[in-house]
């Protein structure tokens, strides 16, 4: 079978007993396989160093370094993670494929093998491999095309705010009062938060979707009994900007909620995320409300908003990533990242959030955080 780059794919065999190497070698290469042999782990972690496989055979009970402690090694570097891992194992050693399954590997290949039960298991791997990696690399094209069409769009308007007023201040900056140029350096200031913002935003989606925040989330989490102070420091950090735009900002939030075992400041980051949208799409004069409290056994945190609300069509797609809501007043309304972001927190936690909207003028939005409680409370 060739491999990826239309060469014959390369196999290597790590067995510690002479003819059990040298019979697999030679059945690969008559099947037209190139292959690589090593008599244990370390020679075999070796070899990779100068050739990587396109598959690994391996023994289990070997010297120096036996197939358990080589295939943790392997998996430990992630160039090779999804190198397919083929355990030989003794006939009738459920121990064995008990702790190889715990472990990840691909498949067995119990001893005595038959010639034909050496080649279905390669093939079979081989091609299952190069099945996920092309799903893998249509999935990062589709990705990496919708990526860059947004951010094409996204992009070129604060970086045309930057490079107009920085052209304007070096052309005119000599003849410009103080005024004029203080108003320019904030229109700079407020490009280039724009774009900081979006790389922010950009690296968090990165770190929920590559699992690092879920690896961050369980280093860090612990049981909060303050949530009423957290919601309320959430909102506090809103009042200006609500004020700014003459939006009341309500909080209904009682005493005694129960505790959640949670990781404060990304919770607190959800929250934010709901309300910064509330108020984004909501009118002077609007109302935004928080409100907090335990609903069918789970604590309840919603916000809801005054503004154009949520076509009906386009809600179950609210929360995807790079979706944006085709409201009335869209403009300014970033890639549709927020809500991706606000989810993927909240999932972290063990909890969903819910959308609730007529989609009509005025009726609003109301999207709500649902965190599990402690079978014990108290």
């Amino acid at each position: 079978m060739a491999n990826e780059t239309g060469e014959s794919a390369t196999v290597l065999v790590v067995e510690d007993e002479q003819v059990i190497l040298e019979s697999l070698a030679d059945v690969l290469r008559i099947a037209g396989y190139e292959v690589l042999t090593a008599t244990n782990g370390a020679e075999a972690l070796a070899v990779m160093e100068t050739q990587e496989p396109d598959l690994i055979l391996s023994d289990i009970m070997m010297p120096v370094m036996d197939g358990y402690d080589f295939y943790r090694a392997l998996r430990a570097n992630p160039d090779w993670e999804l190198i397919p891992f083929v355990f030989i194992t003794a006939r009738g050693q459920p121990n064995e494929i008990r702790e190889g399954m715990g472990l990840g590997v691909d498949d067995y290949l119990p001893k005595p093998f038959e010639i034909e039960d050496v080649l279905n298991v390669v093939e079979t791997r081989l091609r299952r491999a190069q099945g996920i990696r092309q799903a893998n690399r249509r999935q990062l094209e589709r990705l990496k095309a919708r990526v860059m069409s947004l951010l094409d769009g996204e992009l070129r308007a604060p970086l045309a705010q930057i490079k107009n007023y920085t052209d304007m201040v070096a052309s005119e900056g000599a003849q410009l009062d103080y005024r004029s140029f203080t108003l320019f350096l904030e229109d700079l200031n407020r490009g280039a938060q724009q774009l900081s913002h979006l790389v922010e935003d950009l690296l968090r989606v990165i770190e929920i979707e590559t699992g690092e925040l879920a690896a961050l989330y369980e280093q860090q989490k612990e049981r909060i009994d303050w949530l009423d102070h957290l919601i309320g420091g959430v909102v506090i950090a809103f009042e200006e900007e609500a004020l700014r735009r003459e939006i009341r900002l309500r909080a209904v939030i009682p005493p005694g909620l129960p505790p959640v075992e949670a990781v404060p400041e990304l919770l607190s980051e959800a929250l934010n995320r709901l309300l910064d949208n509330a108020i984004k799409f909501s009118e002077a004069g609007g109302q935004v409300e928080v409100r907090a409290g335990l609903r069918d056994g789970m604590l309840s945190i919603s916000v809801s908003d005054q503004g154009p609300g949520i076509p009906v069509e386009e809600q179950p797609f609210i929360f995807d990533v790079f979706h944006q809501i085709s409201r009335d007043h869209s403009e300014g309304q970033g890639i549709g990242l927020g809500l991706a972001i606000a989810r993927g927190l909240v999932e972290l936690h063990g909890g969903r959030i819910e959308v609730e909207s007529e989609g009509l003028a005025g009726r609003g939005t109301t999207l709500t955080i649902r965190l599990p409680v402690p079978e014990n409370p108290q």
